[in-house]
């Protein structure tokens, strides 16, 4: 029969921890923080601002309906790109991805009012959202 044996040692490394949160994390943290607040700010007011833009409520539901989508699938899946090229590299993927797909949305889809561009800009954000966490 083994035993296993755990040990708690939370008092010699305390000063490991800020707030409860491993010190080498912490900005990880911080940073996911800020990034979801913007993105649900974001999505507050996106809806309403591709409206104004002259496309009706479901064309913007759509946009919203495909970028969800897309995190979710991305979601699932991001684990294993993380074990096969490293977190490191899958974050980097995912920040580059994210920034690139936002400024093109921003510029060709909403800029030009392309509607085929912002479902394809704005879905393939939605794939690079989940690559920023699998580093925590």
């Amino acid at each position: 029969m083994t035993s296993i044996t755990t040990s708690n040692n939370l008092n010699e490394s305390d000063s490991q921890y800020i707030l409860g949160l491993p010190k080498h994390l912490l900005w990880g943290f911080v940073a996911i923080a800020i990034f979801m607040a913007g993105d649900g700010f974001e999505m507050a007011f996106l809806s309403r601002h591709i409206t104004s833009l002259g496309f009706t409520a479901s064309q913007a539901s759509a946009v919203i309906s495909v970028y969800g989508f897309a995190v979710a699938i991305a979601a699932w899946s991001t684990g294993v790109i993380a074990e096969i090229i490293t977190p490191q590299k899958a974050m980097r993927i995912g920040v580059f991805l994210w920034v690139i797909m936002h400024v093109l949305f921003m510029l060709f889809g909403l800029g030009h009012k392309n509607f085929t561009l912002m479902i394809l800009f704005y879905g393939v954000r939605g794939l690079a959202y989940p690559l920023f966490y699998i580093n925590l």
